[in-house]
């Protein structure tokens, strides 16, 4: 009976050490520093408007054309949400 307790505690053990391993620990401070909604090439977005214009965009012309998808001169909405695709 001791030996089956001894078990399951170190089972326990063993399972909470391994949750607390593969569970990232996120501060406050991190958590507020994340945008909520993070769009697609935030890093550029430097006035944080939800916008990537060509003057932020860090590639080439033609890169910003390609993302650019409705030809506005700016990625926003749909160009810039995560895991958007374009309509063909």
């Amino acid at each position: 009976m001791c030996s089956r307790s001894l078990v399951l505690t170190f089972s326990s053990l063993a399972l909470i050490t391994i949750c607390q391993a593969t569970s990232p620990v996120v501060t406050t401070a991190e958590a507020q520093a994340r945008p909520v909604n993070r769009i697609r090439f935030f890093e550029m977005d430097t006035n944080n408007d939800g916008q990537i214009t060509r003057q932020e965009w860090n590639g080439s012309a033609r890169s910003f054309e390609v993302h650019d998808w409705n030809g506005d001169g700016r990625l926003s909405g749909e160009e810039v949400r995560a895991g958007a695709r374009r309509n063909v």
